[in-house]
C-alpha cells in the first residue's frame, strides 16, 4: 500500500512518442499515476 510523505515533491514526467496508444506512453500514464498515489504533485508533458 503507498505511503503519503510530507516531504513528496513534483515529479516530471515526459512523454517524447507521437502514438498515444504506445508502450512509452502507456509506461509514462503509470509512472505518474504511481507517483501521484504517493502523494507526488506530477507535471505531464506529452
Amino acid at each position: 500500500m503507498p505511503q503519503h510523505d510530507s516531504h513528496a515533491g513534483t515529479a516530471l514526467v515526459v512523454v517524447a512518442h507521437h502514438r498515444a496508444d504506445s508502450l512509452t506512453a502507456h509506461t509514462a500514464r503509470r509512472a505518474a499515476a504511481v507517483l501521484e498515489a504517493a502523494g507526488h504533485r506530477i507535471d505531464l508533458l506529452d
